[in-house]
């Protein structure tokens, strides 16, 4: 079932406050929680998604949002990829910029 959320409830001192970088795999469930539509993140692909370059890192606006498996639907902003959607999973997820 796809989440839409709308609030933008800002988080003082915490994860989501300007574009801080998070390591790999260390948001918890409690930052996934304050992902908003219209989002940007910066996340990298899956080991079984074969990347040529596993520590390239994309671009995507939050389209929907997953909370039952965490995991987010995206727009890509990277050349190329325009345009394109992926779904990204909370372990993929390193930045986060609220818009």
């Amino acid at each position: 079932m796809v989440e839409q959320k709308h609030d933008r409830t800002a988080v003082e001192g915490g994860f989501f406050c300007g574009s801080q970088t998070i390591k790999r795999g260390c948001m918890n469930e409690e930052e996934f929680k304050t992902i908003a539509i219209g989002d940007t993140i910066t996340y990298t692909l899956l080991a079984d998604q074969r990347p040529k370059n596993p520590q390239r890192a994309y671009r995507g606006v939050v389209k929907s949002i997953y909370s039952d498996i965490q995991m987010v639907l995206v727009t890509l902003l990277d050349e190329g990829y325009e345009g394109l959607s992926e779904p990204v999973r909370i372990s993929q997820i390193q930045s986060v910029n609220k818009p």
